[in-house]
């Protein structure tokens, strides 16, 4: 299950059961990933979460990247600590 749609998931459970544990470790999962971006901000297509170096740097536009970008937009929404 791609991290971002994980991310809602964990929000979703975190405002059902008033206990922010799932969200705060989803979001921190969140941050980990988007400061491995590059020197141009884009994200590879793989990640090694032992080692946390890509496994394929490449970035695109294609299948996967773009409903990442999406899932983490609805999640950003979802989570805003505005409410908190």
């Amino acid at each position: 299950m791609p991290l971002t749609t994980t991310g809602r998931h964990a929000g979703t459970l975190s405002r059902l059961t008033l206990d922010y544990r799932f969200e705060d470790a989803a979001l921190c999962a969140l941050r980990l990933l988007w400061s491995k971006r590059s020197p141009r901000n884009l994200l590879g297509n793989t990640l090694d979460v032992v080692s946390g170096a890509w496994r394929n740097p490449m970035a695109g536009i294609g299948a996967g990247i773009d409903s990442f970008y999406e899932y983490a937009l609805k999640s950003d929404h979802l989570m805003s600590s505005d409410e908190r």
